[in-house]
Parts: structure tokens; sequence; C-alpha cells
């Protein structure tokens, strides 16, 4: 009964111990099957069973690999943003008003956009505001902010794009997430 109760733990311990085994061993590991005088299914990595048992080597698959692809997307848009700056005179653009994933109460919904450009706003450019990627206000002079009307409650982005005369895209802020509250409909005031 003992030696019953003693092969119902041995089994699942090896078989844990074979799936570490098998998980971390190199390419020229070697398994090697064998059973005790009890009987029981003993896994071990050396060629010898207890008490000169007999062993039986098992085959193993190749280990799979797959090198993850490298991401340079971040470094592309580095280099892009670096470009435009460079070709355009702009060294920076961010958004300085809401902050990333800021709350805002505004129960009209006009949320102010403010932004930090530098150098200032040059004659013939605009900055575009973009909430949630649509265009919705612009910045024509260099006092650096517009107020988006309606905004719906919720969670929301923005972003700004510098465009020459041209509509060509000179410079870009980060998207800047966040949220907008606004009273319900349902608990208006009578």
């Amino acid at each position: 009964m003992v030696s019953r109760r003693l092969a119902v733990l041995v089994l699942p311990l090896t078989l844990i111990s074979l799936s570490v085994t098998l998980a971390s061993r190199a390419d020229d590991t070697v398994v090697y099957k064998h059973r005790s005088e009890s009987g029981a299914v003993l896994y071990s990595d050396k060629p010898e069973g207890p008490g000169g048992s007999k062993t039986e080597k098992l085959p193993l698959p190749p280990i799979t690999s797959i090198a993850a692809p490298e991401d340079d997307s971040s470094d592309q848009a580095d280099d892009a943003s670096d470009d435009e700056s460079a070709a355009t005179g702009y060294q920076q653009l961010v958004i300085v008003s809401p902050t990333a994933g800021q709350n805002l109460r505004s129960n009209n919904g006009d949320v102010t956009v403010g932004i930090g450009l530098n150098p200032p706003l040059q004659v013939g450019d605009v900055a575009m505001v973009l909430l949630d990627g649509t265009p919705r206000a612009q910045i024509l002079a260099p006092d650096s902010s517009a107020t988006l009307k309606e905004v719906n409650r919720g969670e929301h982005s923005v972003q700004v794009v510098v465009l020459d005369a041209t509509q060509t895209p000179l410079i870009r802020s980060a998207v800047q997430p966040f949220f907008l509250h606004r009273f319900s409909a349902l608990n208006a005031p009578p």
C-alpha cells in the first residue's frame, strides 16, 4: 500500500521535473527512462538506472526558437520628426493643456488646448488641433491655444500638427489622452 502511494506521488513529481528539464535543456541534452525495483517509471539524465536497471534513451524533438522581430518604428518616427524639425526650423511641439491623462470637467463640452511651440508659429503656418484623429480647430497666431467646442464626455485624445501653406506637416506633437466629465441629461435639474 505504501509503495502504491509512493508511486502516485513520484509520478507527478517526475513529470514536473521532466517538464522543467525538457524546457530548460540545451540541444545536446539526453533523457533516459528506466524502471525502479518497485516498477515506477523514472526519468534521468544519467544512463545508469538504480541498481543497474535497464535504461532507454528517449529521442527529444529539436528546440524551436523564434527570434522576436526588431521594432524600429519608434526610431523611424524619431528620425522623421528630427528630419521635419531640421527642415522647418521648429524644434519642439508639446501639448501643455490638457495634460496627459487629465480629468477635465466642462458641462458645456469646451476644452482649451494649449501648446508649446519652439520657435513660435511662423507666418503662413497653422497649428491644426486633432481630436480623436479628426481636425477640430486651428491655431493661427502665436498665442498657442484653441478651444474645442461641444466635446462629448468620455475618453479622448488630442494631437497638434503644424502645417505649412501647402498643408504639408512640419512637426507633430505626441498623441495625448484626456478624460472629459459633463453633466448627464438624465440628471439635469428640472
